[in-house]
């Protein structure tokens, strides 16, 4: 299967779910047993909700990039360290 093929196989599954829905909230993921990383989680309005992972096999939780159709310089979404680790959210 050819690389496009195969991404809008991935679009077409993703599509019903995310297109449509509206964030209705937002907040950090709560301490993960297993992770040290807290991701973002944006909660939509279909009950889904997403976050950033480090990697397919969620090993960790991980950062979102943010881009823009103009110039202006791409954001980053952080994780956070697990509650306690006394770090701040910064978006660079």
């Amino acid at each position: 299967m050819a690389d496009t093929e195969y991404e809008n196989e991935w679009v077409k599954s993703i599509e019903p779910i995310l297109l449509g829905a509206e964030v209705v909230h937002l907040r950090y993921q709560e301490s993960e047993k297993y992770w040290d990383k807290r991701p973002l989680e944006i909660i939509l309005s279909n009950g889904v909700v997403l976050f950033a992972m480090r990697d397919d096999e969620g090993n960790d939780g991980g950062a979102y990039g943010l881009g823009y159709t103009d110039e202006a310089k791409p954001k980053t979404i952080k994780a956070i360290e697990k509650l306690g680790g006394g770090t701040i959210p910064v978006m660079r």
